[in-house]
């Protein structure tokens, strides 16, 4: 039996952007509006996120114990554009470690995820035995209408992307583990039925194999940027619509580089990835790499100053771009969700991190239809009250300029199980308010 897995909106601080000042060493919040924590007393992560009208779902995991084990259950929120949920759901056997790698708005009634079935997850892992789900779900009721698995029984399949055409095709990326312990990239396709109607050519040509993150689909056919694991660079592949590999490079860098998240910009074909660099002085920085649409590499620019920053998604906005993925909190030991604000040039004019002194990471990016704001999906425990992280959901403003401080979207946070999911003038714990007194102070947040 799972216990305690959401305790509800617990306690919530509605803020005026303006009213806001971070802490120190993060600098001031400029273009974040938002923050909300989803969970309770076990651990809870978001990974990916998508839009669907004006409300939001992700996806992730959520930690179970059942007879003192503890597993990963695959996990799915919808909330609306304020960040109320309207249900959250999981999928697990309690015997194998199940995530939500990937998830995608079909229409306004359906969407889809694809699940990372093992027996011990591990971020960017693939193992023997690891199985790969899909997931076809009600919007409304969160219902799943089918599923299907792929298995291997040599070898095994991770699932990291699942994206739609809008002409009736689901695409999933996964990485396969083959018999000779090398990895390579495949894509299957899915009609809106549950029908598999193809498994795309493999795509392995290096002694240790490839790992892709991310995959986007545009008139052409499919792209990745597949991570050479021997060579320790990126490459792009393009698949057409019948899985058959049509164009193929790889990239240099001054040093280790790979690539995580993938955008498209619709209007002129260009492609623009986002990952990290190591350089001469083994600091990591953050990396945007460009191509053509024929993946020719085009640019590409390097950010951070603080020795370790890494990109894991990349989305454009109306006048520029953001990249977003982990930073380095300045030695405090952990990591904090790390924005970075690009012009057209791909040139930063202002980068932000979210988060406290401990440990924050962000997985994912969307943008709005305007795209005059983008929201992360990520994981964070600064804010705990149990001992437990949870999921964590943020929105950017893309327009950074003083309008955007006129309280026109308030900035929600939540600290979970300050109170019980009823009546909060009723059930209020007054055994934590020294706990929320607490929280306010160390966050410099004024009301």
């Amino acid at each position: 039996m799972k216990k305690n897995l959401f305790k509800g909106i617990t306690f919530i601080l509605l803020i005026c952007s303006a009213q806001i000042q971070a802490q120190e060493y993060l600098g001031v919040k400029i273009g974040g509006f938002f923050e909300q924590l989803y969970g309770g007393e076990t651990d809870e992560e978001a990974i990916d996120i998508c839009g669907t009208q004006d409300d939001y779902l992700f996806g992730g995991w959520t930690d179970v114990t059942v007879e003192e084990a503890t597993s990963k259950d695959a996990t799915y929120w919808y909330t609306n554009r304020f960040g109320k949920q309207n249900y959250v759901k999981y999928l697990g056997s309690h015997e194998t470690d199940e995530v939500t790698t990937g998830i995608v708005s079909v229409t306004p009634e359906y969407f889809a995820i694809c699940v990372h079935e093992s027996g011990n997850w591990e971020q960017d892992e693939v193992k023997t035995g690891d199985r790969l789900w899909v997931y076809y779900i009600d919007v409304a009721t969160g219902t799943v209408q089918w599923s299907d698995f792929l298995s291997y029984e040599e070898g095994g399949a991770a699932p990291t992307d699942i994206q739609y055409d809008g002409s009736g095709n689901l695409y999933v990326l996964l990485n396969r583990l083959t018999s000779t312990g090398a990895i390579q990239t495949e894509v299957l396709n899915y009609d809106l039925l549950g029908n598999k109607l193809w498994t795309s050519q493999p795509y392995l040509n290096s002694t240790l194999g490839h790992w892709s993150s991310e995959l986007v689909v545009n008139s052409t056919g499919l792209t990745t940027f597949p991570y050479d694991l021997s060579a320790k660079n990126p490459g792009a592949i393009t698949y057409n619509f019948s899985g058959v590999i049509i164009n193929g490079t790889s990239f240099t860098a001054d040093g280790e580089s790979r690539i995580y998240g993938i955008y498209e910009d619709t209007v002129n074909g260009d492609i623009y990835g986002a990952g990290y660099v190591i350089g001469e002085n083994s600091d990591t920085n953050a990396y945007v790499l460009k191509t053509n649409s024929s993946l020719v590499q085009q640019s590409s620019e390097n950010y951070g100053v603080n020795g370790t920053e890494k990109f894991r998604d990349i989305v454009i906005t109306g006048d520029g771009f953001i990249a977003a993925g982990v930073r380095n909190n300045k030695g405090e030991g952990g990591y904090d969700c790390y924005i970075e604000h690009l012009d057209i040039q791909l040139l930063s004019f202002y980068n932000e991190t979210f988060g406290g002194k401990t440990n924050e990471r962000l997985g994912s990016l969307m943008i709005n239809d305007l795209g005059t704001h983008a929201w992360f999906a990520g994981y964070n425990i600064e804010y705990k009250i149990a001992n437990s992280g949870n999921a964590y959901i943020g929105g950017v403003s893309t327009q950074l300029n003083s309008s955007m401080v006129s309280c026109e979207s308030p900035r929600v946070l939540l600290v979970d199980k300050l109170v019980s999911n009823n009546n909060i003038n009723s059930y209020l714990n007054l055994g934590l308010v020294s706990s929320i007194i607490s929280t306010c102070t160390t966050h410099n947040l004024s009301t």
